[in-house]
């Protein structure tokens, strides 16, 4: 009998396919899932072993990501919330029975009362029992006497480096 038109392909099986080896395609794929996260906790690390020059160069996008994955390196669950209508909320997080409503402000200038009013206030909307802002700054006096009047946890320039040094394994 004559060859038809479609070609008929030999799949690694030895079995003769129309599909195009669609199944070792699934193989291959699946095959590359093991890679695929081992060079995401790869870049994981690597980010979280960055020095504070290098987190002063980043974007804000950037600094949300690395303030994440230094987060999980603690310990924490994260989620980076979506980049705009946020509710000024860039992270949750939860560690324990804790949930935090997070505001990752990398900034050239100290951090406003602003940035502690949006995580408050953020915390409310997603639910969490905590609020904080992290800068690779410092904050204002302001910005100090609400967090203190909320209960808003602030990381500044010197815990950021501390929680770096941590993971690093430097402390």
């Amino acid at each position: 009998m004559p060859i038809t038109s479609k070609r008929r392909q030999r799949s690694i099986f030895g079995r003769s396919s129309s599909r195009g080896g669609v199944f070792s395609k699934l193989i291959v794929g699946a095959m590359l899932l093991p890679i695929k996260a081992l060079i995401k906790h790869s870049e994981e690390k690597r980010m979280s072993l960055l020095g504070m020059n290098d987190v002063d160069r980043m974007n804000g996008l950037n600094f949300e990501q690395y303030v994440g994955n230094l987060l999980k390196r603690l310990g924490y669950s994260v989620k980076v919330t979506k980049a705009s209508g946020d509710y000024g909320v860039d992270i949750i997080a939860k560690k324990y029975d804790r949930s935090y409503a997070i505001q990752v402000k990398r900034q050239y200038t100290n951090v406003s009362r602003r940035a502690i009013s949006d995580a408050v206030t953020g915390m409310i909307h997603y639910k969490c029992s905590n609020s904080m802002v992290i800068t690779n700054r410092y904050f204002s006096k302001a910005a100090v006497e609400l967090a203190k009047s909320s209960n808003c946890v602030l990381v500044d320039r010197d815990g950021l480096i501390s929680w770096i040094k941590q993971v690093d394994g430097r402390q």
